[in-house]
């Protein structure tokens, strides 16, 4: 059980590279409460050696301009049995593996970090792992809004909590890159998500926006 919440920054001194992937069109949000689910199927397989079942979800969540827009997110759970009060549970921001729908992780051949994901299996965590906004089938995608992809974190923990899994109500926002960049976000909306308490937030080397200035700068030979 988690006792406080804690934010912790681990600079591994890298950023995400971004694919040569662009986006397609947007999908329009549909007026249900943040965390709906809207669709449910179980997998047969994960690429997570850890796991012993798996859902994909798509689930409402809020866009970078406040609307309710449409996200897919994947489900884990260990091969142990549930402690007590369910399994604890970890929602993984992903770093940028591009922005075309083929980038999504939920879709993607071997997502960033598959180790570590199969280390919080390892130890007992049920593992969620959303896309940001504008991923996988549904394009429109704004690259690095640490807003919109905390939300889609936070509500993919609401939309856990409706499928037929002993979960703990109490869980830990973790991430790589712009995954962590978006932990961080997650760890400042102490209201988003108020049925199941954030105890933790785990930023591995984040980035944010700013990186996008930064990037602009070095290419154009500017001071950074």
């Amino acid at each position: 059980m988690f006792v406080r919440r804690h934010v912790l920054v681990l600079s591994l001194g890298g950023l995400s590279a971004l694919a040569a992937c662009t986006s397609t069109s947007a999908i329009p949000g549909a007026q249900l409460a943040p965390g709906h689910v809207v669709n449910v199927q179980p997998q047969t397989r994960s690429l997570l050696t850890e796991s012993s079942q798996r859902w994909m979800v798509s689930y409402i969540t809020t866009s970078h301009a406040g609307q309710n827009t449409v996200v897919q997110g994947l489900i884990d759970v260990p091969k142990t049995p549930p402690p007590a009060g369910g399994y604890p549970v970890v929602s993984w921001g992903t770093g940028t593996t591009g922005v075309a729908p083929q980038c999504a992780p939920s879709l993607a051949a071997a997502p960033s970090r598959l180790e570590f994901q199969n280390l919080l299996l390892k130890q007992g965590y049920a593992v969620l792992r959303t896309d940001y906004e504008g991923w996988g089938a549904f394009a429109g995608r704004p690259d690095l809004e640490g807003r919109s992809n905390a939300y889609a974190m936070a509500d993919l923990v609401t939309a856990a909590h409706a499928l037929p899994i002993q979960l703990s109500n109490e869980w830990i926002a973790a991430g790589h890159s712009q995954g962590g960049g978006a932990s961080i976000w997650v760890a400042s909306m102490k209201e988003r998500t108020p049925s199941y308490p954030l105890k933790a937030a785990v930023a591995l080397a984040p980035t944010g926006p700013g990186v996008l200035k930064f990037l602009n700068d070095v290419a154009d030979g500017q001071p950074v």
